[in-house]
């Protein structure tokens, strides 16, 4: 809204405001469920909220046994309004790749584009210059071997670029060779063939619980909210999965219509640097985490009148590392039982992991919080572990949460924010997801602390153990399961690894003779947590291949001592519930005695073998 007060003397002032408008998360879930063609069953802890898989929130903040149901409602962060009046240039993607004596560092730089009229068409055609510069951080070297270290801010990255001994490199290009991208349209995804031929009941009646259908969900129901207007959030606008390169041209439609973000069109383009061999990144424990400064600006002169022109120029800053890493995964032995290794090696070396899950910290956001976060990270190396995955039911992390991690030399096994339960399929969640999976991985590309990336959190396993209504549900469940993580979130991922075409360095076929470098590494993805990494191929979590959840000692009231029956490749979860300490524990102690359970300790207390 705007007001004027204008006075005799002075101009007219405006005074601006902006309103955000908060839908309930409960409500709003409530109204998919309704509005969904057919039930999709829901496993709810005692005391917590339904249908939390129906909105992308952080899950656990829906009720957890382990946690209280929140219900959390506002902005997570702060907020800016940004204006520009032609191109932003808005973020990096950073990947990298090796030959035997040089390393190649692979950068996209995203621009965001205003939609165009006749001033800013007459500026069309003048170059823009595109220059990175890479040096190694010095202050994030020093820092690296303390843990007791703090994230530093990318923006004093870049006063260390002005130093001489910089690896640079330059790229001449218009506004025309910037690639559009399209954040919505599913062509990308991988292809899933379907459970069973369309069923020719064409009514329009919701089916009863529990009874799906192949009737594809309703478009106007589920497209009907928008997401606001104006200048957009890049974890909202940014594209969706590929795999067939950039080469096509592609114009932004967000998730929730083209008039959600009208004028503004994600662009991309690509530049190389190459640089003599880095020094490398290690997990904590196995060497030094040297960090390298990366800043990339863009620089243009535009005509401002009939022959003024105008030097302009952007920049952005961030941090990265050098490493590589793969999983590896070779016919092994174990107790005379055939099976497949699953386990980590980075520049070469194979990695004994050793560490924990990460939920959420605390309930809520704020200063403290994340005084908190840093604490335990720091907490996490001083116990010698080398690894935390971030769980799927809590929430991606913050900045300073991976920059730390880079700091300190932890590994970060990193989980789609899905968890325990079963998804939507319809067009709307599928393309919500496929903003998502780019938006995170083009923003945690940088660090070398993420080292790979999970689908979800124990869905598989739950579709595998669940009891269905009948053949007909349980396919149309798998189903549902493989659009969602074998074709829109791995399409996603494929997207944007297809963002890096076989460049030459600098970008330019004429430098170096136009030699070719590799592709930058491809990003590691396993399909679920636990799982044999093919969805739905015998039992997920067969200690036998793949990766395992262990719950027996808790969940399954067993003792200590089966922890040393378990053979597992690889343990991803594992653990056993306990009370505080006495100070904060005899609050407990005289609800529970006296006051009987409430919703978060009776589910505490039944995991428990002596509950009785």
């Amino acid at each position: 809204s705007s007001s004027s007060s204008p006075t005799s003397s002075s101009p007219p002032r405006y005074t601006k405001k902006l309103s955000i408008r908060f839908l309930s998360a409960m409500k709003e879930a409530e109204r998919r469920r309704r509005e969904y063609p057919y039930d999709i069953p829901e496993d709810e802890y005692e005391g917590g909220i339904p249908n939390r898989h129906f909105v992308r929130k952080e899950q656990c903040s829906f009720g957890w046994d382990w946690g209280p149901a929140t219900g959390t409602c506002g902005i997570r962060g702060g907020v800016r309004l940004v204006g520009f009046r032609d191109t932003l240039l808005h973020s990096l993607s950073i990947g990298h790749s090796f030959t035997d004596q040089s390393a190649t560092l692979h950068l996209n730089a995203f621009f965001l584009e205003a939609e165009s009229d006749e001033d800013v068409n007459s500026n069309a055609s003048s170059p823009l210059v595109l220059r990175a510069a890479v040096k190694l951080s010095d202050a994030a070297a020093s820092s690296s071997s303390s843990s007791s270290s703090s994230s530093s801010s990318s923006s004093s990255s870049s006063a260390a670029l002005c130093a001489p001994s910089v690896f640079a490199s330059e790229k001449l290009f218009a506004k025309s060779d910037l690639t559009p991208l399209d954040p919505s349209n599913p062509r990308h995804d991988i292809a899933v063939s379907a459970p069973h031929p369309p069923s020719p009941d064409n009514t329009s009646e919701r089916p009863q619980a529990n009874q799906p259908t192949n009737q594809p969900p309703n478009e106007e129901a589920t497209n009907e909210q928008g997401s606001g207007a104006g200048v957009p959030d890049p974890s909202r606008t940014v594209c969706e999965g590929s795999s067939s390169g950039v080469g096509q041209q592609r114009s932004i439609d967000p998730m929730n219509g083209p008039a959600a973000y009208r004028g503004v069109t994600l662009k991309c383009i690509p530049l190389d640097v190459q640089l003599p061999w880095p020094e490398m990144w290690w997990p904590a424990g196995y060497g030094p985490q040297p960090l390298y400064d990366v800043a990339v600006e863009c620089s243009e002169q535009r005509k401002e009148g009939a022959a003024d022109t105008v030097d302009f120029s952007q920049r952005v800053c961030a941090t990265t590392a050098f490493r590589s890493v793969e999983l590896v995964r070779e016919a092994d032995e174990r107790e005379g039982v055939p099976g497949e290794s699953f386990f980590l090696r980075v520049n070469g070396v194979d990695i004994y992991c050793k560490g924990a899950n990460w939920i959420p910290h605390d309930p809520f956001d704020s200063d403290e919080a994340d005084e908190r976060m840093q604490r335990l990270l720091c907490d996490a190396v001083e116990a010698n572990m080398n690894t935390l995955r971030v769980w799927g039911g809590g929430k991606y992390m913050p900045r300073a949460f991976y920059e730390t991690a880079d700091q300190l030399g932890i590994l970060i096994l990193h989980d789609f924010m899905f968890a325990c339960g079963l998804y939507p399929a319809d067009e709307f969640f599928l393309r919500s997801a496929r903003q998502e999976v780019f938006y995170q991985v083009s923003r945690l590309s940088r660090h070398p602390s993420v080292v790979a990336w999970m689908g979800n959190n124990e869905n598989e396993e739950m579709i595998h153990g669940r009891r269905f209504e009948g053949p007909q549900q349980r396919d149309q469940f798998m189903h549902d399961y493989r659009k969602l993580f074998d074709g829109a979130v791995r399409g996603a991922l494929s997207y944007y690894e297809d963002l890096y075409p076989q460049c030459t360095a600098a970008g330019s076929g004429e430098s170096n003779g136009g030699q070719q470098y590799p592709r930058p590494e491809r990003i590691i993805y396993w399909p679920s947590s636990p799982s044999n990494g093919v969805s739905f191929e015998g039992v997920p979590g067969d200690t036998r291949r793949g990766d395992s959840h262990y719950w027996g000692v808790w969940h399954g009231k067993k003792t200590f001592a089966e922890y040393l029956k378990i053979l597992p490749r690889f343990c991803s979860e594992f653990g056993f519930q306990v009370y505080s300490s006495p100070p904060f524990s005899f609050p407990f102690y005289f609800l529970l005695f006296f006051f009987g359970y409430n919703s978060c300790n009776i589910v505490l207390f039944s995991h428990h073998v002596l509950r009785q």
